[in-house]
Parts: structure tokens; sequence; C-alpha cells
């Protein structure tokens, strides 16, 4: 890769890392104001965490060997900032005491069905076989946060 197409990529694996620890500080924030569900939260705190640290390890390797990764088709870096923003406002809404748990709880399903980490493994193209399968993990992980999301919902639904 060049390094006009690594000024390219760089710049949106920082955002996705953000968009990741945005999401995690979202879950600490949930598991401080909703102890009774506090294990849950903090569940997802880590996991979104270890997400973060997983595109800041891909950042590293990619200044270190600019040729083990592409941008894709399309570079979504409008989207990312547009969803970390929109994650912020619900943010600022829980911080505020404008949430209830069951508005985190769809809060948080409506992050985790969103197509972003789905489409990381399309934004950064990897031709390295280990990473490219980490790329592929954040998107199941998101899948089965979503379900453990909705779980959740469900549960307190029939209560």
């Amino acid at each position: 890769m060049s390094s006009q197409n690594l000024e390219r990529v760089l710049p949106v694996m920082k955002v996705m890392e953000q968009v990741e620890r945005t999401i995690a500080n979202f879950y600490e924030v949930c598991a401080e104001t909703f102890p009774l569900n506090r294990e849950f939260w903090e569940r997802l705190v880590e996991e979104e965490t270890g997400h973060a640290e997983a595109v800041k390890e891909l950042m590293r390797a990619a200044m270190e060997n600019p040729d083990m990764c592409a941008i894709g088709d399309s570079s979504p870096l409008e989207a990312l900032e547009s969803f970390t923003a929109r994650v912020n406002t619900n943010f600022e809404q829980l911080r505020m005491g404008h949430l209830s748990e069951e508005k985190a709880l769809l809060v948080a399903y409506l992050m985790e069905n969103t197509f972003i980490e789905g489409k990381y493994a399309e934004i950064i193209k990897l031709k390295d076989t280990y990473r490219a399968k980490m790329f592929a993990k954040l998107s199941s992980d998101s899948i089965e946060h979503r379900n453990r999301v909705l779980k959740k919902m469900r549960e307190r639904k029939n209560k």
C-alpha cells in the first residue's frame, strides 16, 4: 500500500476504534446507572473495549506493514462519524437521567443491529488471514451482543 493509501486507511481505522470506545463508554454508564444488571452491562463493556483494542492493534500493524491492508470499495467515514455522534447523543440522555433501562436496552439493540461492525471487513480489506478473521469476529460478536440484548429486553418485558 502506498503512503497515500495508508493515509486513507488510518483515519477510517481511528474512527472505527472511536466507535468501539464510544459504545463501551455507553455500556459502562449503563452498568453504573442500572446496578441490578451490572454484570450484563459490564460484559458488554469488556467486549467492546476488546474490539477497540483489536482495531488499535490493526492500526499499529498497518503502520508497520502498509501492504497488509487497503481501503475497501467504500469508505463510510461520514457514516461512522454520524453513528458516533448518535451514540454520544444517547450517552448524554443517559447521563442526564432521561433514559430508562428499557430505553437503554433499545439503544443498545439498535447499536448492535447497525451495519457498522458488520461492514468492517468490507471497509478495510486485509491480506493477513489472522487479522481478517479478527475483523470477522467483530461482526459475529455484534450479532451475539444484539441477541443477548434482545434476550434481556424480553426478560424485562415478561416480568
